[in-house]
């Protein structure tokens, strides 16, 4: 049917301010309510970051209050009274005084209550992660001669050497290589200690460190060098495929990455977990560095995905 054309007009009452003044102004913004499927989760640990590392700053504690997601979800906790919602919201509508008003609240009780919360629970956390590594290392495992280990696990770098005499391609099949043993180390570790699935990329990379690596190699590297929320290192202090092992000056010029079978672990574990990652050597003690460093970048979410299988 036919129907007159201003009926697809709209009036609009109000227009769009030339210098706009937004109350939620936040630099570095919050999780967003049920993103669960994006792994982007609201968590206590992830509130802690946010408030504890701006209680330095006055000015930047305003600014991460500033967040109309991360008020929703520090509101929901109820453990604010009415007199800190209130200075709250001062602090985010009033963006000349915010810095003050922000000095006003840290002095408040109810504010102190949830910051000394907030790093209990994230400290809570961690040693329980650490508790399960250990505990599944001690009790859920079947342990090997580590000797035997080392030394299987050189006679492999070195008869890809002998087959490809090329490092570039020597360090492309140990990737492989680990990324399919990690594929089903992560499930051997999520069937032996009954973990949930992890709230955010930080989470995963503490189950990694302190239960993954605790597990199966009997060490814990740490956790650091955040430069973003999907980007981090693992610095392997005592790496045991090291031990009994020296590189020759040729595989040093060549770039062979020894322990690159430990990338591709990481990397088959991360899509386990619906992650597709990039995981890199950046030092090795074999090459002369002071530690052992793996990068990791996470690069998208793969939710419910399929692992795609390397050749």
């Amino acid at each position: 049917p036919a129907f007159p054309i201003e009926y697809l007009l709209v009036t609009l009452t109000h227009g769009f301010p030339l210098e706009p003044h937004p109350a939620f102004r936040a630099t570095e913004p919050f999780a967003v309510e049920n993103r669960e499927h994006l792994h982007n989760v609201q968590t206590l640990g992830a509130l802690k970051r946010q408030i504890v590392g701006a209680l330095d700053n006055s000015e930047r504690l305003a600014l991460v209050l500033a967040d109309f997601h991360l008020l929703v979800y520090m509101f929901g906790l109820n453990l604010l009274g009415a007199e800190e919602v209130a200075m709250i919201g001062r602090v985010v509508s009033e963006p000349m005084e915010a810095a003050q008003r922000a000095e006003e609240l840290m002095a408040m009780s109810g504010w102190q209550t949830l910051v000394l919360m907030l790093r209990e629970a994230a400290d809570t956390m961690a040693k329980q992660y650490k508790t399960i590594g250990d505990e599944a290392w001690k009790n859920s495992v079947e342990k090997v001669n580590a000797e035997l280990f080392i030394f299987t696990y050189g006679s492999l770098v070195v008869q890809l050497l002998r087959d490809h005499e090329d490092c570039t391609a020597v360090n492309q099949q140990l990737d492989k290589l680990g990324y399919n043993i990690g594929v089903r180390l992560a499930d051997d570790m999520f069937a032996r200690t009954s973990l949930d699935r992890c709230s955010d990329i930080r989470a995963t990379a503490d189950v990694i460190a302190k239960i993954g690596f605790r597990m199966f190699l009997n060490t814990t590297p740490t956790v650091s060098l955040w430069t973003s929320d999907n980007e981090f290192s693992l610095l392997v202090e005592d790496n045991p495929l090291n031990d009994f092992c020296e590189l020759p000056p040729r595989a040093l010029g060549d770039g062979l990455w020894y322990s690159n079978v430990l990338c591709g672990v990481v990397r088959g574990a991360l899509e386990m977990m619906h992650m597709q990652a990039r995981v890199w050597f950046v030092r090795d003690v074999l090459r002369g560095d002071d530690t052992t460093e793996i990068r990791v970048r996470v690069e998208r979410m793969l939710d419910e995905e399929v692992p795609a299988a390397d050749e």
